[in-house]
């Protein structure tokens, strides 16, 4: 038998994935990505490095000025790909996934956080999109005045990622859930009222419906 507080947070799950992608979303989405990549500047001297993961690295850094701000990066590209939240929240699994595997590879140079970015969104959306988009749709919704990257380039860095996720690519809902916290409270809190009675020892579930 599901209990009131299963029943509520089921019910939360369900209104988050069927929300809109929020500001707050991409905030959350490109501090997770800057973490992953900011990461690997404090592993100097890895073991295992390989040359499959070469074209992650930055090979932009010549070109500061021409790269755009992450979170005004990650927004464009949610926009013009149509990007719904059940995708965004798997982006986010793979980035944690993928967080505890670029240390080993890390070589005391900066990962581009929007190659690592681009490359876990389509690899997320083609696992759960059966309609996916190419490749070279990507490279097109990736395009900004003075920074883009190629067909080939986003095939590469697709399957560096992939590499370094061991095509493993399945996973729990549980581990959803893991990332839906930040949000899932601010969704509880703005749409029902728990509150404690003393009728036979439960706790009662008042949920407010959204005029």
């Amino acid at each position: 038998m599901v209990s009131r507080s299963q029943a509520f947070t089921t019910s939360v799950w369900s209104q988050f994935l069927r929300s809109s992608v929020s500001p707050e979303m991409i905030c959350h989405l490109a501090q997770e990505v800057s973490n992953v990549a900011e990461k690997s500047l404090y592993h100097q001297n890895p073991i295992g490095s390989s040359d499959r993961v070469q074209n992650l690295i930055t090979a932009d850094q010549h070109l500061d000025d021409k790269i755009p701000a992450l979170d005004y990066y990650i927004s464009s590209i949610v926009r013009q790909a149509n990007i719904q939240v059940p995708i965004l929240l798997t982006t986010l699994l793979y980035l944690s996934r993928l967080n505890s595997k670029l240390p080993l590879i890390a070589n005391g140079v900066r990962y581009s956080p929007h190659r690592i970015f681009l490359a876990c969104l389509i690899i997320s959306e083609k696992f759960l999109d059966d309609s996916s988009l190419h490749n070279r749709d990507w490279a097109l919704c990736s395009q900004f005045e003075k920074f883009t990257f190629s067909n080939q380039e986003v095939n590469i860095i697709e399957k560096q990622v992939l590499f370094l996720l061991e095509w493993n690519l399945n996973f729990h809902v549980s581990e959803l859930e893991h990332h839906l916290k930040p949000f899932l409270v601010r969704i509880r809190d703005s749409t029902a009222t728990l509150r404690s009675t003393s009728y036979g020892g439960n706790w009662e579930v008042s949920v407010k419906r959204k005029t």
